[in-house]
């Protein structure tokens, strides 16, 4: 199973880092994908955010995020990039 999050800016971001944290000690073994499209500036110190809250994959446009779904269907090693 995958989870995902849709988090658009400029809000969303610590309700995002919650959600993520509160998941993942629910749901362990459950992978997380976070959708945070949109993002102009301060695209990589949001995804080490979202990462270190427990996302398994941060995408910033909805073609990332669809692609990192459909890699993670059709490659269950990528599921484990955690």
């Amino acid at each position: 199973m995958l989870i995902c999050i849709a988090a658009l800016p400029p809000e969303g971001l610590a309700h995002a880092r919650y959600l993520c944290k509160r998941l993942r000690a629910r749901c362990p073994d459950q992978r997380i994908l976070v959708g945070r499209w949109g993002l102009d500036a301060n695209m990589e110190e949001e995804r080490a955010l979202l990462l270190t809250a427990g996302a398994d994959h941060v995408g910033t446009s909805l073609c990332e995020s669809r692609d990192q779904i459909l890699q993670s269907i059709a490659h269950p090693l990528f599921a484990q990039a955690r």
